[in-house]
């Protein structure tokens, strides 16, 4: 594969994430997918999150640029910074503490390409660090694997929670985003993701998918399980330690 493949940004906002970014970027290093950009948005770590992610994309042969903030502004900032700093006709959000399958770029790029869509999504696998075993949700409608939705259709069905995409298992135009000024609200710390998904269905044309589960979203132990014990405390826990 070549650079004539059009460039893919991702975009990695992390805050003291000394624990899992180097798991992180490697699977974004070892993509299958040669013309990516990866952009690091350290938002003001106070531990070795920024030094390891130098050690990292200085030797991996990518092409790449880290943001540092000064202070600690959130995801929602993170995010846009990133955006606003990347070069890829296609984008999407990696969290520092994920990780993606090695095809993740290329058969999402493959769809948002081929059928000139705004938007494309895969099926996500849930990891627990506390020993739960996997748990695995693809991308599954009863329509036909090769439809092309409009914005309309799959906001309905993700109201009425048919399927639930997440964020991260999303690649967006740039271009899209850019002209419908479709931007993470600053200073949100929950639900941040869902705000922004929904405006982006909004305003799609046409969004494909692959049903695989290409992205990992990994649940740390001391955090617990969402789906397991999702306890108003956890809740709070959560969001708490997002926004610091």
């Amino acid at each position: 594969m070549s650079d004539s493949k059009p460039l893919v940004s991702v975009i990695v906002p992390v805050y003291n994430g000394e624990k899992h970014i180097a798991a992180t970027l490697n699977s974004i290093i070892n993509q299958d997918y040669e013309n990516l950009e990866i952009i690091v948005v350290n938002d003001a770590s106070a531990d070795k999150t920024l030094s390891i992610a130098e050690e990292i994309l200085k030797n991996s042969g990518r092409k790449f640029k880290i943001i540092n903030h000064e202070k600690n502004s959130g995801v929602s900032t993170a995010r846009n910074n990133g955006l606003k700093n990347s070069s890829g006709e296609y984008i999407f959000f990696c969290d520092g503490d994920d990780l993606i399958k090695s095809n993740y770029i290329s058969k999402l790029e493959s769809k948002i390409s081929e059928n000139d869509c705004d938007i494309s999504f895969c099926g996500r696998i849930d990891r627990f660090e506390d020993g739960k075993p996997d748990e695995f949700f693809p991308v599954e409608f009863n329509s036909d694997p090769l439809k092309i939705f409009s914005g309309d259709e799959l906001l309905k069905i993700r109201i009425v929670r048919e399927i639930i995409p997440h964020l991260c298992c999303m690649m967006f135009r740039k271009n899209f985003l850019l002209e419908n000024h479709l931007y993470f609200h600053d200073g949100c710390i929950a639900f941040e993701d869902v705000e922004f998904q929904l405006k982006t269905l909004c305003h799609a044309k046409k969004i494909s998918f692959v049903k695989d589960c290409l992205y990992i979203y990994v649940h740390g132990s001391a955090m617990g399980s969402v789906r397991f014990n999702d306890t108003d405390e956890r809740k709070l826990e959560r969001y708490i330690h997002s926004s610091q």
